[in-house]
This record gives structure tokens, C-alpha cells and sequence, in this order.
């Protein structure tokens, strides 16, 4: 029988000498991670052995080979088929030739936006293809995503204190503190378990997409650190993914990756136009001679002798008449209120909304202009012409969402309470 901190030897032999030991790869909280050759197929795999032999070590494990094998996604590590050896549980996966997020961001301290964005997106296409099978991992961090050597693809890997809800709404596993205190969510951190859902692994990559980009230990966000060194609207992004309620979180981590690519891509517009033309700025007004280098020196000279001359005249203009500078400025922000306030009356408007039965939570929010709003119904609110997203819940239970034309002709919402799973 293996002993639970017994590391098998490179180069012996396991399961009846199906595999071959090829190299210890790691040590989790449930098992031992092996890289392993199938001596028949003569192909690598990563092979998990548990280490642990109490009831709930048995149960993740066994979660864990559950969610894998529910799981068919290009970025989340596919599993091939697991076993029992030596009354010990065990399966093997895809084997990744390469290294943790965690130690590429040892090795470079912090990421640039666009590589974090790019590091984001095979993310939350995995997460979106978990949570759609009522899967959430639970334990989003660095160390639980794998980059390939070969083409640096994005793996999602640990699975095993995942909760997976059934068809019937059945939970697979409960029991325990899940998560690392780092990156979990507060929900979590409560031992609220059985009120979570998929937002905390939202909540998990945000503060993991905080780290990223500062090389900073994401226990206490600095949302003011983020606006000064990214901007306020990629702040404001990773602020709503981690907020600590989650009603006001993300609903859906693909929609957390179009704001980050949408407020990342503002970052690089901003940063094109403060780039100088440093080629025409060196060689404009450059001498080439003693004779130009002397004609510069009397046109500037000369331009001096008009600005003061300019300068004086302006000053003699302002001393006789100030009261026409007055009316005139006076009269500018008059006709500027007037033309504003026709405006606003043009794009606003006044919005009601109800829902059956009343009492309900409603939040509207726009998502392009980054701000949202929340009323208990009926209630009437101001708001600009456009499209908006709604969300209407009782005692914390979303009951209705969907989205909102609104227009001079479309100024009132009834929304009916259907209490219905998460899609």
C-alpha cells in the first residue's frame, strides 16, 4: 500500500505497469501530481494520485474527476480515464509541458494591460463553459493556471473543491473552508457555501486580474493605484468584479472580459496621441549654419518686440472696457445653460418602472457608460435615451433580467417575477 507521504521513485512503475513514473510535478491538498508515460500508447500524461484516505479527501477527489469529465473545453485540462490502485483513488490528464501563471509572474513581477487581457480571455471562455454546466471552481488563483511552453495557451486546472449543482439542483459537495484567502470570495470566506454561485469565481479572477497587473498582493485592492497608473474606466472594471456583494458583481465573466478589453483598448488610445512627433520636433527650427543660427536669433527678437507690443496694447483695451467682457461672457453662459437644458430635454427622459408582485429590487445599469442604478418598485427615474440591462430580485433571489430600449416612445417597464434557475 502507498503511504500518504510516500513520493513514488522516477523510473518505477504504476496501476499493474500501465505507467511509467517520469518526474514528480507536485504535492496539493489532495493528491500527488506525476508526469507519467502510458507504456502501451507511449503517450505523456499527468497522472493524481490521492494522498488521503478520510471522507472528504475521497469526496473532492472523486468531485474533481466528476467536473473533469463533464468539462469539454480547449482551455481546461481534459481527463482520460482514472482508476483504483493499492486502495488508492487516481486518474490521469492531459499533460501540459509548461509552467503556472504563478511562476511566469514571479519571473516577470507584473504584466502589461493588453498581456493581462489576453491572459483574461481563454480565462473566462473556460469559467463560461463551467458555470453553463452549473459548474464553479472556487479556487481561482495563479497557481491553478497553466501556460504551455510550446504556444503559451491558457489552462484552467484544480478542480477539486468545485461545486457542481445537478439537473434536479442537488449539490455534490459541501463541508469545509474552500478557496485561498487571497483571491476568495467574501460569500465564501463567511462559510456562506450554499448561497454561492458562479460570481465568486468572478470575484476570484478579479482580484487575480488586480495581482497581474500591479505585482501586488491582491489582499487589500488600491482602486485609487489603478486610476492613477490605468485609468478610472479599467478601475472601475475591476472594482465591480469584486465587489462584496454579489448582486452588484459581474453576472457573467464573459462580460467582465469585454470591459476589460473595451477599457484596455481606451489605455492604448490614450497613450497613441501622447506619443511626440520626435523626428519633425528635432529637426524643426534646427540652424545649419552661423548665418541661420543668426537669423533665428533676429526673428525671435523680433517676435518678442510684437508680443510686448501685443501684450501692452491688450492691456490698455482691457483697463478702458472690462463691463463688454463681462456682458459678453455673461451672455455666452446664458445662451450656453439655454441650449443645454433643450438638450438634455432631447436625450433624457423620465423612466417608470414596475413589477408583479411590487416591492421588488430592480438594477438598471448601462454597461458602456459605467454606472448603474438600484430602486425598490414602482419607481420612476430620470435617465439618458438608450440601452440598458435590468435585473429585478426579492430577498436576494434574482427573479427576472433582460434588456431595455428606452425612448420617448418606450418610457415604462413592466416586469413580471418568474422565479427561475440560473441560465
Amino acid at each position: 500500500m502507498i503511504n500518504e507521504d510516500t513520493i513514488l521513485q522516477i523510473g518505477s512503475l504504476f496501476a499493474n505497469k500501465k505507467f511509467t513514473i517520469l518526474d514528480f510535478l507536485g504535492k496539493g491538498s489532495m493528491g500527488n501530481v506525476y508526469k507519467v508515460e502510458d507504456n502501451l500508447l507511449k503517450i505523456k500524461y499527468a497522472l493524481k494520485i490521492t494522498k488521503s484516505e478520510t471522507n472528504e479527501a475521497i469526496e473532492r477527489f472523486k468531485n474533481e474527476i466528476r467536473v473533469l469529465k463533464k468539462l469539454n473545453h480547449e482551455n481546461i485540462v481534459k481527463i482520460t480515464d482514472w482508476g483504483m490502485h493499492n486502495d488508492k483513488l487516481y486518474f490521469y490528464m492531459d499533460f501540459i509541458d509548461g509552467c503556472s501563471l504563478k511562476d511566469r509572474l514571479e519571473q516577470e513581477k507584473r504584466f502589461v494591460p493588453q498581456k493581462v487581457c489576453d491572459i483574461l480571455k481563454p480565462i473566462s471562455e473556460a469559467l463560461h463553459c463551467a458555470h453553463k454546466e452549473k459548474i464553479f471552481h472556487r479556487d481561482i488563483k495563479p497557481s491553478n493556471i497553466m501556460i504551455a511552453n510550446e504556444d503559451n495557451s491558457i489552462f484552467v486546472v484544480d478542480f477539486g473543491i468545485s461545486k457542481l449543482i445537478n439537473r434536479d439542483g442537488d449539490i455534490t459537495l459541501y463541508g469545509g473552508r474552500v478557496g485561498t484567502p487571497l483571491y476568495i470570495a467574501p460569500e465564501l470566506e463567511m462559510m456562506n457555501t450554499e448561497e454561492t454561485d458562479h460570481r465568486v469565481d468572478i470575484y476570484s479572477t478579479g482580484k487575480m486580474v488586480y495581482e497581474l497587473l500591479t505585482g501586488k498582493n491582491p489582499h487589500l485592492l488600491s482602486f485609487d493605484e489603478l486610476k492613477t497608473n490605468f485609468g478610472e474606466k479599467l478601475a472601475f472594471v475591476i472594482k465591480k468584479a469584486t465587489e462584496i456583494d454579489p448582486l452588484i458583481r459581474y453576472n457573467d465573466i464573459r462580460l467582465f472580459y469585454k470591459d476589460f478589453e473595451k477599457a484596455v483598448s481606451c489605455i492604448q488610445d490614450e497613450d497613441e496621441t501622447l506619443l511626440p512627433d520626435t523626428e519633425n520636433h528635432n529637426n524643426k527650427h534646427e540652424p545649419n549654419n552661423h548665418q541661420n543660427l543668426s537669423d533665428e536669433l533676429d526673428k525671435t527678437n523680433t517676435y518678442k518686440i510684437k508680443n510686448q507690443k501685443i501684450e501692452i496694447q491688450n492691456k490698455q483695451i482691457s483697463f478702458r472696457r472690462p463691463h463688454i467682457y463681462i456682458f459678453l461672457m455673461f451672455t455666452l453662459l446664458l445662451l450656453f445653460s439655454f441650449y443645454s437644458y433643450q438638450y438634455l430635454q432631447n436625450i433624457m427622459g423620465k423612466l417608470t418602472v414596475k413589477t408583479t408582485p411590487e416591492n421588488a429590487t430592480v438594477i438598471i445599469e448601462n454597461v458602456y457608460w459605467y454606472w448603474d442604478i438600484k430602486y425598490q418598485t414602482p419607481f420612476t427615474c430620470r435617465l439618458p435615451y438608450g440601452r440598458y440591462e435590468y435585473r429585478a430580485y426579492l430577498n436576494g433571489i434574482i427573479l427576472n433580467e433582460g434588456e431595455l430600449n428606452f425612448n420617448k416612445h418606450n418610457n415604462e417597464i413592466s416586469i413580471p417575477l418568474k422565479k427561475e434557475s440560473f441560465q
